[in-house]
């Protein structure tokens, strides 16, 4: 297999779990936060569909969703991995581009932007509060980014693809860094 077909397999794979966390989260974060979703939800539905029609590959439907937590803040935590985790697959997949499905992966790469700072902004606000909630949030991101390594090992399988982890790591790592957390 090609580095380029793997980094757009896994990119397609980060893209479809996105979409099917967001399903799962719309119940039980804050209306205003409901809308984001919803639309955020939307544009990764077609995000899908146009990756798969450019590049003939298929993202693996679900019929269960993936388990969110209950409370804003753990979702908030759980959706900026994620969501930095398909970014950094879309910097790789927009790396080893070209024609129609580099223009498509730089469309998306500016949606995938949005969407980090998004629920960067809405961890900021949560970090910034302070107390209780906050502490809570900032021992589940450690928590989160204590697993990415295995998470990454997973998407990563494959020889094309093993020298990509550390890159990987350290863009998702960044984005928590940012907000004041590390491991």
């Amino acid at each position: 297999m090609s580095r380029e077909r793997a980094i757009l397999e896994r990119f397609l794979r980060a893209e479809a779990m996105a979409k099917y966390a967001l399903r799962s989260a719309m119940k039980e974060v804050p209306e205003g936060i409901r809308d984001f979703l919803r639309r955020q939800e939307a544009q990764e539905a077609v995000h899908q569909e146009r990756f798969e029609r450019v590049t003939g590959l298929k993202a693996r439907e679900r019929v269960d969703l993936p388990k969110m937590p209950a409370q804003w803040n753990a979702c908030a935590v759980r959706l900026l991995g994620y969501e930095a985790l398909g970014f950094e697959f879309a910097k790789l997949a927009l790396a080893e581009t070209s024609g129609e499905t580099r223009e498509m992966v730089t469309e998306i790469l500016a949606d995938e932007e949005e969407h980090v700072r998004f629920y960067e902004k809405a961890l900021e606000g949560i970090l910034a509060e302070g107390g209780p909630r906050a502490e809570e949030t900032r021992m589940m991101s450690a928590a989160f980014l204590r697993r990415l390594p295995k998470t990454v090992q997973r998407y990563l399988r494959g020889a094309e693809l093993e020298t990509l982890e550390g890159s990987i790591l350290a863009g998702v790592r960044h984005r928590f860094h940012k907000l004041g957390i590390s491991i």
